[in-house]
């Protein structure tokens, strides 16, 4: 398969925080998961693997986008505030 960079993809109105999974839908769509504003790093988790950042809430965006492949247009979302 060749890869080839296509200008302006996706949207550039599409502002995503931490890109955790990048995979196609039966589609060929291009859903993506991402932590929006919330960062992981050293300190997320301490060492009994409790998470560290109970206190931030919720991530308020979707969290799992479906973009066009061809456009780079939001086809939908979901994950928001779980």
């Amino acid at each position: 398969m060749d890869l080839t960079v296509v200008p302006n993809w996706p949207s550039s109105s599409l502002k995503l925080g931490q890109v955790a999974a990048v995979s196609l839908d039966n589609s060929g769509n291009v859903v993506i998961f991402h932590r929006s504003d919330h960062a992981w790093n050293y300190d997320t988790f301490n060492v009994e693997n409790e998470y560290q950042k109970a206190s931030h809430g919720p991530i308020a965006e979707n969290t799992v986008i479906v973009l066009n492949s061809s456009t780079g247009q939001l086809i939908q979302g979901w994950g928001s505030k779980l």
